[in-house]
């Protein structure tokens, strides 16, 4: 959160967002969404210029509530997903404050990461920068957005079985 000199406590948030990786590669998604405030969303553009989620095409953009109703499909016994595992190792690193705040109210934190998945026999690497905008609520960080931008963004994406 914040010291007794209103400074960010960029540790705690290193820690939050590796408790974050640490949920998605143990594939513990409604854990994960509790790491969302009510109004969160997860944004990854299609382009690394892209300013604007809503007026141009995302590869996802989902807010909560779609990411709850894909959490359902990915874990119902009957999702062609569910054949085989998905496993994930995600590495965080180069974690700070950007320079460029968008309000009081929320903190922005930048970070660059690699992401291994394992699927049907096959690992699939995605690396880029994540933004991530949080805010404090009761004591801890709340994730209002979650940009990922990979950096083939603009090339040809397989079809993705898990958040990144």
């Amino acid at each position: 959160m914040t010291n007794t000199n209103n400074e960010i406590d960029i540790r705690g948030i290193e820690d939050f967002l590796y408790l974050e990786a640490q949920l998605l590669d143990d594939v513990k998604l409604m854990e994960w969404m509790e790491l969302y405030d009510a109004e969160g969303k997860y944004w990854m553009p299609s382009s690394l210029e892209q300013t604007c989620a809503e007026t141009e095409i995302s590869i996802l953009y989902e807010s909560k509530l779609l990411m709850d109703v894909r959490r359902r499909n990915f874990g119902h016994k009957l999702s062609a997903s569910m054949e085989y595992a998905i496993r994930g190792c995600r590495i965080i690193g180069n974690v700070r404050l950007s320079k460029e705040q968008p309000d009081a109210s929320l903190i922005r934190v930048l970070s660059n990461f690699h992401a291994h998945l394992f699927y049907r026999d096959e690992v699939t690497l995605f690396a880029g920068k994540y933004t991530h905008d949080l805010k404090i609520v009761g004591g801890t960080y709340k994730i209002v957005q979650k940009r990922v931008d990979l950096i083939n963004a603009d090339g040809v994406q397989r079809n993705l079985l898990i958040y990144i």
